[in-house]
Order: structure tokens, then sequence, then C-alpha cells
């Protein structure tokens, strides 16, 4: 228990240990955050350039465009990264697949619509860099009210959290049962 040193000590290394917490929390989702954003930024890579009003003859293209996704299959939980970039393509229209070959995971789609994912892309690396931004600001304020709240709340709080899951699961918590088991 916090108040074991008979000061305030337990209490003060409680809230240090928290705080070391979040701030390695918010370093992680910071940087990965920057990552997701940079990955977008780079898959794009001269896009920005594209006259998407010039439409190519079929000798200058190929039909079907690969883009590497190892990038972004290298951040955490890729998974949410995919579903988001299927998604936003899906709503914009823009026909792709997931392809996922010996060398990794590509997305593919028509070579006519690269200017319609590279802006996919830049929006998504915007959105990515906003909700850093965001996300960081909300960590901030979880660690201002942690650090507000008396440790004798936060522990009250968990107790009350513990029982809530023990009387879902429908286990008794009375442990002198047993022990008045046990004794006869």
């Amino acid at each position: 228990m916090p108040n074991d040193f008979g000061d305030d000590t337990g209490e003060k290394l409680v809230d240090w240990m928290i705080r070391i917490g979040q701030d390695a929390g918010e370093a992680a989702m910071m940087a990965s955050g920057e990552r997701l954003a940079a990955a977008f930024r780079r898959a794009r890579g001269d896009c920005d350039g594209v006259d998407s009003g010039r439409q190519p003859s079929a000798n200058e293209i190929r039909q079907w465009a690969m883009l590497d996704l190892r990038e972004f299959t290298g951040l955490p939980e890729y998974e949410t990264i995919r579903q988001i970039i299927d998604d936003r393509l899906s709503h914009e229209g823009i026909r792709h697949e997931f392809a996922s070959l010996p060398e990794g995971e590509h997305l593919v789609f028509l070579v006519e619509d690269a200017p319609d994912v590279n802006e996919v892309f830049k929006k998504l690396e915007e959105t990515a860099r906003d909700a850093t931004e965001r996300a960081g600001s909300e960590l901030s304020r979880m660690r201002e009210r942690v650090r507000e709240e008396p440790i004798a709340e936060k522990a009250k709080a968990a107790k009350e959290a513990a029982a809530r899951i023990e009387a879902a699961k429908g286990k008794s918590r009375d442990i002198s049962r047993g022990v008045e088991m046990r004794a006869k």
C-alpha cells in the first residue's frame, strides 16, 4: 500500500510511475502517429504533380498499379490501418484490392485511379497528424486528472470496478466462507 512508509512516499512513487508510463505511452503514440503520416506521404511519392485531367494512352500505361504497403505493415495495429485505407478508398468509390504477395502486402488499384488514390492518402496523412495531436492533448488531460485524483479515490474506484467484474461473473468475493469450511 502507498501508506506503508508512514508518509506520502508511496503515493508519490505510484504517481511517478503512472506519469512515467503515460509519458512512455504518449511518446510511443506520437512516434507511431508520425510514422503513419510519413508512410502516407512516402506512399504518395511524387504524385502531387499528377494531372488528373489527362488520360494516358493504352500504350503508356498498364491497367493496374500496385502500391507496396511494407511501411504500413510494420506499424502497430496494421489491421486497423488497413481497414481505414480500405474504408476511405471504398467511400471514394475507388476500386481496389489488397494482395498478399511473397514480398509483402500490396494495394492494387486501376492506374487511372492513381490521382484519386493519391488524394485519399494525402487526406489520410493530414488526418493522421490531426489525430496524433488530438490524442496527445487527450493524454495530457487524462494525466492531469490522474494527478489531481487522490490515491484513496483511485483505490476505491479500482475496488468498485473489481466488484462489478466479479458480480458479472457470478462469483462470490466472500473469503470468510472458504475459511470457515476449511476450519471444520
